[in-house]
């Protein structure tokens, strides 16, 4: 199996307005739900601005993929990012819920939202 720089774990599709999640629903299948009423509250589930926030967010990481070890280092130096705690002094990671508890070692999880824009919600280590 191919090591990849970033995994994803789909997380389904949930409306806005109320407490209704889907969290069978992939990817692949939100052209399904594009405009389509909440089967709860009738608010649009998926808006054309949310569906390219995740096409864009999918897009970046078919991108970071393709990047070997020695590419993700030399982006994250040009970044000014090459440790743990270069990310919790960083102006806009540092921000980010989690970033301070973040160890030097092992994976983390990052949450992204897509809904009217691509943000980083939160980042923890994985135990």
């Amino acid at each position: 199996m191919e090591e990849k720089n970033i995994e994803i774990t789909e997380s389904g599709i949930q409306c806005d307005s109320c407490d209704w999640t889907d969290v069978t629903v992939k990817f692949a299948d939100f052209d399904h739900w594009l405009n389509k009423p909440c089967p709860k509250c009738g608010a649009n589930l998926l808006t054309e601005e949310d569906y390219l926030n995740a096409k864009k967010t999918m897009a970046m990481v078919d991108y970071v993929n393709s990047l070997s070890q020695a590419e993700m280092d030399e982006i994250a130096s040009s970044l000014g990012i090459n440790s743990i705690e270069d990310m919790k002094s960083n102006p806009v990671l540092g921000k980010i819920e989690g970033v301070q508890s973040l160890k030097n070692e092992g994976e983390f999880v990052m949450h992204v939202s897509t809904h009217k824009e691509i943000k980083v919600d939160v980042i923890k280590n994985v135990e």
